[in-house]
């Protein structure tokens, strides 16, 4: 089976990355690393939502600009160092369906080399109703 990371980037947004996390929270595969890179964000290093169980690691902001391919690297690099065979880089702002941690895991392990890029379906949603978006029909979005 080929360990899996997903791994996302923050400075700020905090509202994304909780819903990112509940909806994380509810994979029908379970079995994966989740490495949030922190930029210049220390509120995050005591962060603990309740469903996933995530890997902080702190950055700082190079003066005025993110480091954003640095903290990718950064997340990736921590990744790797704990096993990781397939990266999945999600952005703070994407809400994964319950089957995005399998769906890459089965593509990762059908294919022939390690060496390879995956790359899934984005569906943009709509504005968020009042209560927020319903978890659990995202995959009414999926393309």
């Amino acid at each position: 089976m080929s360990n899996l990371a997903v791994i996302t980037i923050v400075h700020g947004r905090h509202d994304h990355l909780e819903r990112q996390a509940e909806a994380l929270g509810r994979s029908r595969d379970t079995d994966f690393s989740y490495i949030v890179v922190a930029i210049d964000d220390p509120e995050l290093s005591s962060w603990h939502p309740p469903i996933v169980t995530p890997d902080v690691v702190p950055i700082s902001r190079l003066g005025r600009s993110l480091p954003l391919a640095t903290a990718r690297n950064l997340g990736a690099s921590r990744a790797l160092a704990r096993g990781a065979e397939t990266l999945v880089f999600l952005d703070v702002d994407c809400l994964p369906g319950r089957q995005l941690v399998k769906a890459y895991r089965d593509a990762a392990m059908a294919l022939s080399t390690k060496d390879s890029i995956l790359c899934g379906p984005v569906a943009y949603l709509p504005p968020p109703p009042v209560y927020g978006y319903d978890l659990d029909s995202l995959s009414h979005f999926a393309p």
